[in-house]
């Protein structure tokens, strides 16, 4: 919500996804063992405001048999299919991040530290 683009303009488009102060940001590290997932940052003090800490669990893709409805008949390929967001806590950046959260099953993980509200995303770090 940061910046207003017309989609089909390539060249602001690619301006608008480059970070902010990348330089600044933390950086998130993740592992994964067995069902729990690992998350770890280095002490962030210069962060603006504490962020939410917020877990993204997705299917990469998905292929549906459609069975009714104007699509019967066709099989629709779905990709990054959010299956779960989960605000699993907060952090001010004073200190190191650990965190260790249940992570069960073949999905995919995404972690996202982001600023209050409908606020930026300052970090984020994919796993299996």
């Amino acid at each position: 919500g940061k910046s207003m683009i017309v989609g089909s303009d390539t060249e602001a488009l690619v301006a608008a996804l480059q970070p902010d102060d990348a330089e600044d940001a933390p950086v998130l590290r993740l592992s994964r063992s067995g069902g729990t997932l690992s998350i770890r940052a280095d002490a962030a003090p210069d962060l603006s405001a504490p962020v939410r800490v917020m877990l993204v669990r997705y299917h990469p893709r998905a292929e549906v048999a459609i069975q009714r409805g104007e699509n019967r008949g066709r099989t629709i390929t779905y990709t990054n299919i959010v299956t779960s967001l989960t605000d699993i806590g907060q952090w001010d950046g004073s200190s190191a991040l650990q965190m260790d959260v249940g992570a069960t099953g073949k999905q995919m993980s995404v972690v996202l530290l982001q600023e209050a509200g409908p606020g930026r995303i300052v970090a984020a770090a994919e796993t299996q």
